[in-house]
């Protein structure tokens, strides 16, 4: 059931990007900023709502035609500039927009910003509606539609993604971790599979090792080949491509890159049979003892999902599928890297996130056994 809110979204209060350009007023024409990812206008609240129940929702249909690039329309909670949801609209989609916010992201702000890469775009919005969606539907299903094909933004080489503070920091514990274990590495042909712009590649030459690197940007891959020119960089993806031309390989190293796949056992399967010795393996995971993953939408950057849809698997889920692939021995561990999204307690919850930090995990396959202090069996005999 719906209701209609009588009062609408006050464009005249609205706020607006330095860099914007306002060209008309009725209807609103706007020139966003050039940067991707720029805010262009936003408005300063929600309109007033009648009190509704925490589990209902408020349908926002946005009318507005795209001239140029593409742009995103999304709500976010008051006090925050994470999206809570998020559509994106390009030159040739027709029609208005559905964003649907949850009553628990009120109040907030509706959002406009720039998602093409390639410049400013432009855009002009013909009028805001808004409804209140109650009632218990047939299915627990709160599903968005989403397109690859409309959603996803031109490849460019997204390189200060993996430069970040977050991302050095967690790649710092992670290497530091596998330094710990004191492998058996040396001189070892290593596969860095989701190798991104190649920043692991160094631990594993420095050792003395040869290492290939897939990933599955051309952008990426050019990026590495520029900054570790001592390694070979292959364009594919894990969950398709044919490995078996390769060669095998002793060491398969796979660090965040599974939960940016839709199938990961597929993947697993292809990575475990070019797999001579130990496969190492860091991913997001979900808070479950069952075997099982949960699907997530993921943006259409330069280090997430190729197609937008990712996964979060249960450690049970890894751990059987390590174990039916062939590996006879599948480790976890008791000191896992000193970063927050590895520090957190099992519930059995389903959780994917908790306290803003991902819940992660690190895994060691193995044809052979390993003796270590700090890993564990997680296959019983």
């Amino acid at each position: 059931m719906s209701t209609v809110v009588p009062i609408l979204f006050d464009l005249k209060a609205r706020q607006t990007h330095n860099d914007t350009k306002i060209l008309a007023e009725h209807p609103l024409e706007v020139v966003t900023p050039s940067a991707q990812w720029s805010y262009a206008v936003w408005t300063n609240s929600a309109p007033h709502l009648p009190a509704i129940d925490e589990s209902a929702r408020v349908a926002i249909t946005v009318h507005l035609s795209v001239t140029t690039g593409r742009v995103g329309v999304g709500w976010t909670a008051a006090g925050s500039d994470d999206f809570v949801c998020e559509r994106y609209v390009a030159e040739d989609d027709e029609g208005g927009i559905v964003v649907r916010v949850p009553a628990t992201a009120l109040p907030g702000r509706l959002m406009f910003r720039n998602v093409s890469p390639s410049g400013p775009s432009k855009f002009v919005l013909h009028r805001i509606e808004a409804r209140v969606e109650t009632g218990v539907p047939p299915y627990p299903v709160s599903i968005e539609h989403r397109s690859a094909q409309t959603d996803a933004t031109v490849p460019e080489s997204g390189r200060h993604v993996f430069d970040d503070d977050r991302a050095t920091t967690i790649n710092r514990a992670r290497l530091d971790f596998l330094a710990r274990l004191d492998l058996p590495l040396a001189g070892k042909r290593v596969l860095d599979a989701g190798c991104g712009v190649g920043h692991h590649t160094t631990f594993y030459t420095s050792r003395g090792c040869t290492v290939i690197g897939i990933d599955g940007r051309a952008e990426n891959i050019a990026v590495m080949k520029e900054l570790y020119p001592q390694v070979n960089g292959i364009t594919g993806d894990v969950q398709e491509m044919d490995l078996d031309g390769l060669g095998p390989f002793d060491i398969v190293h796979c660090f965040g890159l599974l939960y940016h796949l839709d199938s990961p056992v597929v993947a697993l399967r292809r990575l475990a049979k070019v797999c001579r010795e130990y496969l190492l393996l860091e991913t997001m995971v979900c808070d479950s003892a069952a075997p099982v993953m949960v699907l997530a939408d993921e943006p259409f950057t330069s280090n997430q999902a190729l197609g937008g849809l990712g996964c979060r698997p249960s450690p049970s889920l890894v751990a059987m599928a390590l174990d039916r692939l062939g590996f006879r021995h599948i480790y976890g561990t008791t000191r896992p890297p000193a970063h927050p999204d590895f520090l957190f307690e099992w519930k059995n919850n389903l959780d994917i996130v908790r306290n803003g930090h991902n819940l992660r995990c690190v895994f060691v396959a193995g044809r052979s056994p390993l003796t270590h202090e700090s890993l564990v069996e997680l296959v019983s005999e």
